[in-house]
């Protein structure tokens, strides 16, 4: 009798890296993908392992707990599931200038209830000029900036002049009204 022998596909186990410091000034890096593409992501950051592991994380829900459970790597700050408002947390980090770049590894085939929230998400990273990468392609080259950069980068003032011009009419209304 033929014998067949199988191979078994070789797991790498990551041990637990400590958390990173965190205070109120700290820039995240923001981890988030739809269920269809979860595993792209944690592929992704699996073959970025000592990156990821070093940078301080917030994620929603279910993609924080996977990258815990299965890389071993912490998640800093834990916001809900997008439908739960995970996205719009993640936003209200954005506008607190605390997100340095959001990797979101969008399901482009599939219709979301929270499109909505999706779309006020990209609109922030916009309006404050967050670099967003929505799949492995450009996900591969926002951390090629990122490993030059660093997370504490800036645009400089005037190259975000669409902000500096709606912060000067909104001092504007608030003379004009005060």
């Amino acid at each position: 009798m033929l014998q067949i022998s199988q191979v078994a596909k070789k797991k790498v186990k990551y041990d637990k890296v400590d958390a990173i410091p965190v205070d109120e000034s700290t820039r995240f890096v923001s981890l988030v993908a739809h269920n269809e593409m979860k595993s792209i992501l944690l592929k992704f950051v699996e073959e970025q392992h000592d990156f990821f592991s070093q940078v301080p994380l917030v994620t929603t829900g279910s993609t924080g707990k996977s990258l815990e459970q299965r890389l071993g790597i912490p998640v800093e700050k834990l916001v809900a599931s997008g439908p739960l408002g995970g996205d719009q947390a993640i936003g209200g980090i954005i506008s607190e200038n605390r997100i340095s770049a959001i990797f979101f590894f969008k399901d482009p085939l599939s219709s979301h209830a929270h499109a909505a929230d999706i779309e006020a998400l990209t609109r922030l990273c916009d309006v404050h000029q967050i670099p967003y990468a929505t799949n492995r392609a450009s996900a591969i080259g926002l951390l090629m900036a990122l490993k030059e950069l660093g997370l504490n980068w800036q645009m400089e003032s005037d190259e975000n002049s669409i902000v500096n011009k709606y912060k000067l009419g909104q001092s504007q209304v608030i003379t004009a009204v005060a």
